[in-house]
């Protein structure tokens, strides 16, 4: 039976989507490129990210002549990552898996980061991957991974997801890590010293840290055959915090 899969990716600023069949991605597209390809009106500046999603979605349709009745799975990120576009996206994907009557898979966004690298580098078994979000009021989220003795299974889950100060972060290092995520750009000067300190260091090339929709739907066709699936109404963007403006409300 063919699988038709929907993978959406908002975590960060360049929303992007794509759609797989058997682990083959055969359309995508991205906030940044699709914008590029609209025409501009009157001079005024385009719409954002958020509001693209489903433009996005039904182009993607279009280029891989599928049907929506056609899709199997849905994958998308929950988090850690943007508080609007997390919830965009999680919303767009609840509402299309009741829409399509099809599973939904929920996908990490620092491991997916951290199976990037693993796959792209193809990382030996036991070395750790620690991947950093930028989490926004100058702190970071961070988790580490480690890889797996069968480096073709994803790696295993090291410490928890949560949110650290940079400074403390870059002290945590250790030899042979390999650091990944885009939340490294905040700590480029940092990191310049840490990795002259512990050369061993690897530090993911800028073009490559952020989260890639193909490899969201790569974990979530595993997670799909491996069942590990979520209802639509119990999925929620993970957080970690209340947003700005939910923390104003709490102290009017």
């Amino acid at each position: 039976m063919t699988l038709f899969s929907l993978a959406i990716e908002t975590s960060g600023r360049n929303h992007s989507v794509a759609i797989s069949n058997q682990g083959k991605i055969i359309a995508t597209a991205d906030a940044r490129s699709f914008l590029n390809g609209m025409p501009a009106e009157g001079g005024q500046p385009g719409p954002g990210s958020s509001s693209l999603l489903m433009p996005m979605i039904r182009s993607v349709f279009a280029e891989a002549e599928v049907e929506p009745s056609q899709i199997g799975l849905i994958s998308v990120t929950n988090g850690p990552g943007s508080f609007t576009g997390l919830r965009v996206g999680v919303v767009t994907a609840k509402t299309l898996a009741f829409t399509l009557d099809c599973p939904l898979v929920a996908v990490d966004t620092l491991h997916a980061c951290a199976v990037q690298s693993m796959l792209k580098h193809s990382l030996v078994a036991g070395r750790v991957i620690k991947s950093v979000i930028n989490a926004q009021r100058g702190q970071l989220f961070a988790a580490s991974f480690r890889v797996a003795a069968d480096s073709s299974v994803e790696p295993v889950p090291g410490t928890a997801a949560e949110i650290v100060d940079p400074a403390q972060w870059i002290s945590d290092l250790k030899e042979s890590d390999f650091l990944t995520g885009p939340g490294l750009k905040m700590t480029a000067s940092q990191l310049e010293v840490a990795t002259v300190e512990l050369p061993s260091i690897e530090v993911e090339q800028e073009s490559l840290r952020d989260c890639n929709v193909a490899t969201v739907a790569a974990i979530g066709e595993q997670k799909f055959h491996a069942n590990e699936l979520v209802s639509a109404w119990d999925l929620k963007p993970v957080y970690f915090r209340p947003s700005a403006a939910e923390e104003v409300r709490a102290e009017s």
